[in-house]
Protein backbone atom coordinates (compact mmCIF):
# COMPACT_ATOMS: atom_id res chain seq x y z
CA UNK A 1 0.00 0.00 0.00
CA UNK A 2 1.26 3.18 -1.05
CA UNK A 3 1.83 6.55 1.52
CA UNK A 4 0.57 9.60 0.30
CA UNK A 5 1.65 12.91 1.92
CA UNK A 6 -1.07 15.62 2.54
CA UNK A 7 1.58 18.15 0.13
CA UNK A 8 0.79 15.34 -2.85
CA UNK A 9 -3.31 15.54 -2.43
CA UNK A 10 -4.28 19.07 -1.24
CA UNK A 11 -7.24 19.05 -3.06
CA UNK A 12 -8.72 15.56 -1.73
CA UNK A 13 -7.73 17.43 1.89
CA UNK A 14 -9.56 20.20 1.33
CA UNK A 15 -12.56 18.31 0.55
CA UNK A 16 -12.40 16.07 3.56
CA UNK A 17 -12.00 19.23 5.75
CA UNK A 18 -15.24 20.85 3.84
CA UNK A 19 -16.90 17.32 4.12
CA UNK A 20 -16.68 17.39 7.83
CA UNK A 21 -17.29 21.22 8.44
CA UNK A 22 -20.31 20.29 6.30
CA UNK A 23 -21.73 17.62 8.00
CA UNK A 24 -20.42 19.12 12.02
CA UNK A 25 -23.34 19.58 14.37
CA UNK A 26 -23.80 23.37 14.16
CA UNK A 27 -22.61 23.69 18.10
CA UNK A 28 -20.43 21.32 19.52
CA UNK A 29 -21.58 19.71 23.10
CA UNK A 30 -20.27 21.79 25.68
CA UNK A 31 -19.99 19.21 28.92
CA UNK A 32 -18.74 21.65 31.50
CA UNK A 33 -21.45 24.38 30.84
CA UNK A 34 -23.95 21.31 30.34
CA UNK A 35 -22.89 20.14 33.90
CA UNK A 36 -22.96 23.40 35.15
CA UNK A 37 -26.54 24.68 34.07
CA UNK A 38 -27.66 21.31 35.60
CA UNK A 39 -25.98 22.21 39.08
CA UNK A 40 -27.56 25.82 39.06
CA UNK A 41 -30.68 24.12 37.97
CA UNK A 42 -30.36 21.46 40.93
CA UNK A 43 -29.31 24.33 43.46
CA UNK A 44 -32.50 26.15 42.57
CA UNK A 45 -35.18 23.52 43.08
CA UNK A 46 -33.33 22.92 46.96
CA UNK A 47 -33.68 25.95 47.45
CA UNK A 48 -36.88 26.72 46.60
CA UNK A 49 -37.60 23.71 48.89
CA UNK A 50 -39.13 24.63 52.11
CA UNK A 51 -39.66 21.06 54.30
CA UNK A 52 -36.35 19.04 53.56
CA UNK A 53 -37.83 16.22 56.21
CA UNK A 54 -41.03 16.07 53.65
CA UNK A 55 -39.12 16.33 50.47
CA UNK A 56 -36.47 13.43 51.55
CA UNK A 57 -36.61 10.25 50.81
CA UNK A 58 -33.68 8.70 52.51
CA UNK A 59 -30.32 9.44 52.85
CA UNK A 60 -28.44 6.56 51.09
CA UNK A 61 -24.81 6.76 52.48
CA UNK A 62 -22.03 9.16 54.20
CA UNK A 63 -18.55 9.49 53.77
CA UNK A 64 -15.85 11.06 55.51
CA UNK A 65 -15.02 14.32 53.73
CA UNK A 66 -11.53 16.44 53.70
CA UNK A 67 -13.11 19.63 55.45
CA UNK A 68 -14.73 18.64 59.18
CA UNK A 69 -17.82 16.91 58.58
CA UNK A 70 -19.20 14.11 56.34
CA UNK A 71 -20.43 14.03 52.92
CA UNK A 72 -23.87 13.16 52.62
CA UNK A 73 -25.74 11.44 49.48
CA UNK A 74 -29.51 11.91 49.20
CA UNK A 75 -32.27 10.09 47.86
CA UNK A 76 -35.47 12.70 46.99
CA UNK A 77 -38.93 11.34 46.85
CA UNK A 78 -38.91 13.25 43.40
CA UNK A 79 -35.90 10.53 42.04
CA UNK A 80 -33.51 13.44 42.66
CA UNK A 81 -30.13 12.58 44.07
CA UNK A 82 -27.63 15.15 45.30
CA UNK A 83 -24.67 15.34 47.97
CA UNK A 84 -24.92 17.50 50.65
CA UNK A 85 -21.67 18.57 53.92
CA UNK A 86 -23.54 16.99 56.97
CA UNK A 87 -24.25 20.67 58.71
CA UNK A 88 -26.74 21.83 55.93
CA UNK A 89 -28.25 17.64 56.16
CA UNK A 90 -28.45 18.44 60.17
CA UNK A 91 -30.02 21.59 60.15
CA UNK A 92 -32.57 20.97 57.13
CA UNK A 93 -33.56 17.49 58.45
CA UNK A 94 -32.59 16.47 61.05
CA UNK A 95 -34.91 13.52 61.66
CA UNK A 96 -33.81 11.92 58.68
CA UNK A 97 -30.26 11.73 59.62
CA UNK A 98 -31.39 10.16 62.90
CA UNK A 99 -33.12 7.69 60.97
CA UNK A 100 -29.58 6.43 58.99
CA UNK A 101 -27.28 6.38 62.22
CA UNK A 102 -30.27 4.49 63.81
CA UNK A 103 -30.45 2.57 60.35
CA UNK A 104 -26.53 1.28 60.45
CA UNK A 105 -26.10 1.18 64.59
CA UNK A 106 -24.39 -2.55 65.41
CA UNK A 107 -25.73 -3.44 67.92
CA UNK A 108 -23.65 -5.36 70.69
CA UNK A 109 -25.04 -8.26 72.71
CA UNK A 110 -25.75 -7.46 76.44
CA UNK A 111 -23.35 -9.03 78.71
CA UNK A 112 -24.59 -11.56 81.15
CA UNK A 113 -22.37 -10.66 84.42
Amino acid sequence: MEKYSIKEWPELLQAYLNDIKRNAPSKMYDFKSSQQEQSDALFEYLESIEDWEEAVDEIVYMEKCKVPGYLVYVKWKDGTRSVHHSSQINERCPQKMIDFYEKHLVKAPLSKQ
